[in-house]
């Protein structure tokens, strides 16, 4: 568990929390650009239509790929925002334990120096 937090410290955290929504918003853009110029509809010329059709397949396969590609990168950008809002919420619950054990580290001695004395 120790290595584990050792290798948490080690990550830039900060940069990572920072620019999560920007990423999130250009991946967002970038699927809509993707989405938005879609398929050619463009009829091949006649005396070369075997060749252009089979270029047109190899494209609209390539384009369907280009599509999932962007869903996917914008489902994992929504997901690491998702995480970093976590990540934010749960380091502020360190934060707010962390400082009540402190006040209870000096209550706890003030408690002890009072019977002592």
């Amino acid at each position: 568990m120790i290595n584990l937090f050792a290798a948490a410290r080690k990550i830039p955290w900060g940069p990572i929390l920072k620019n999560a929504p920007l990423i999130a918003d250009a991946v967002r853009k970038f699927y809509d650009t993707i989405k938005k110029h879609g398929k050619s509809t463009k009829p091949p010329p006649k005396q070369i239509e075997n060749i252009v059709s089979s270029l047109n397949k190899r494209v609209e396969s390539l384009e369907n790929n280009e599509v999932e590609q962007a869903e996917l990168t914008s489902k994992i950008a929504d997901q690491m925002e998702i995480y970093s809002n976590n990540l934010r919420v749960i380091s502020l619950r360190v934060n707010i334990v962390f400082l009540i054990s402190i006040v209870a580290i000096i209550l706890s001695l003030f408690v002890l120096v009072r019977y002592l004395l």
